[in-house]
């Protein structure tokens, strides 16, 4: 089993009755009681490097009138860790979820309150409530306190005393899939999810490329990542951060700005259209080349180079820099000098970073951006009648471009060559 979740679901030797699999056994259609997939699982099987977390979901209230009517409960996805298959059973050991988080934690969650409720002999629902927030302080986004009085009611058609039989009378399918990678495990996830709630892009890139950002923190000095869900992140998005705070979304669109050599913004587009052969999307075929763990390395190391070199302590410059639009600005303008002189996606993968550091080095280091002069020509677009958006990242890709190889940078040029440019293809905000 390739895939690197950070959280697998070990659990108790789930035996589960096999309906159905493809050829070669790498997918297959189970069935398995609702108790039996819940038991064993903790709190800490909820924590998913892959999934966009727990989020409020009042549909699902009505989930447990769903079992008790015995209507069917869509099937859970997975992807197992640890399986053996027969014709007639399987068994297995550890698991993630691609879609069902949501059902699954509001299920163990209504199982932990017959549990805590069972084992303290109490009908007391005050008594489980507070011990509950006690263990899960968040819970009371998931279940209402109506819905946690429900269950101590006797004349409820679901209790805590008969919670148990109901779960172990009622079963649920399984799809599962084994041996995926984790980028086919995303993709498969992104899918599934397609039909509900839109996950945004910015999260979806996350997902797609965090098997090669995870960790970087403990391997580049000075650098910190955060991801869109991380309490941190939206601070740092405001431009209320430190040199070498970043969110991963934004690493991303600088990353994707870099190697096209234009100034990107993340689209539906992008993230479904790997194929495609224009230039402003990165081709399938070179997919490899720049999305594996070395080249983001690298890309990471000197795009802190330069927010040191640009911010030098400047709160200023250190919001400035914090904007996509700044970030997909300046990394279009380097990749596109870098292009330069690697004009091939194979020479750029080996030696675009090594550039990259060689333009830095030629910034000056007396107020390079000159933010005062940039907020003047800003403050002068008519913003009703054109894409700002657009504008910006291309007026700070002409700068860029000019800065780093040792031409006059002028923003009022760099503007007014922005906007001479709205024939070309736009890039809507």
């Amino acid at each position: 089993m390739n895939v690197a979740f950070r959280s697998i679901l070990r659990i108790k030797t789930m035996i589960i009755t096999v309906l159905d699999y493809n050829e070669d056994r790498s997918w297959l259609l189970g069935k398995v009681s609702l108790w039996s997939y819940l038991l064993g699982l903790s709190p800490d099987d909820f924590d998913y490097d892959i999934q966009r977390g727990i989020v409020i979901n009042p549909y699902l209230d009505s989930i447990l009138t769903t079992i008790v009517e015995k209507s069917t409960l869509p099937p859970f996805s997975l992807v197992a860790s640890e399986i053996v298959i027969n014709d007639v059973e399987a068994e297995m050991n550890g698991f993630s979820i691609l879609d069902g988080l949501q059902r699954t934690y509001r299920l163990w969650l209504y199982k932990k309150i017959a549990e805590m409720a069972l084992e303290r002999q109490t009908n007391n629902y005050q008594n489980v409530t507070s011990r509950l927030k006690e263990l899960f302080p968040n819970f009371s986004k998931i279940i209402s306190p109506r819905q946690i009085r429900s269950l101590f009611n006797q004349e409820s058609s679901i209790n805590v005393w008969n919670l148990r039989q109901i779960f172990e009378n009622c079963f649920i399918y399984l799809y599962i899939w084994r041996n995926l990678t984790e980028q086919q495990a995303v993709k498969k996830m992104l899918l599934l999810n397609a039909g509900q709630k839109r996950m945004p892009i910015a999260h979806q890139y996350e997902l797609m490329y965090l098997h090669v950002f995870r960790d970087f923190q403990y391997e580049i000095d000075g650098v910190q990542l955060y991801r869109s869900k991380d309490e941190r992140a939206n601070e740092v998005k405001r431009g209320n951060r430190e040199v070498g705070e970043y969110v991963i979304p934004s690493i991303i669109i600088g990353l994707q700005s870099f190697i096209a050599g234009t100034p990107m913004r993340l689209s539906g587009d992008m993230l479904y259209s790997a194929t495609s052969q224009e230039k402003e999307f990165i081709t399938e075929s070179s997919t490899d080349l720049f999305f594996n763990r070395d080249f983001i390395l690298r890309f990471v190391t000197s795009f802190n180079h330069l927010d040191r070199r640009a911010c030098r302590q400047n709160d200023e410059i250190k919001a400035w820099m914090s904007k996509d639009g700044t970030i997909a600005g300046l990394m279009g303008g380097i990749g596109a000098v870098v292009r330069e002189t690697y004009p091939d996606d194979y020479s750029f993968a080996e030696h675009g970073c090594e550039r990259f550091e060689d333009l830095i080095a030629a910034i000056p280091e007396n107020n390079p951006f000159n933010l005062e002069q940039y907020e003047q020509e800003y403050g002068r677009l008519q913003s009703a009648r054109i894409n700002i958006g657009m504008i910006l990242r291309k007026a700070i890709t002409h700068y860029t471009k000019n800065l780093v190889t040792g031409k006059k940078a002028n923003w009022k040029e760099s503007f007014m060559a922005a906007q001479n440019k709205m024939k070309d293809r736009e890039w809507y905000d």
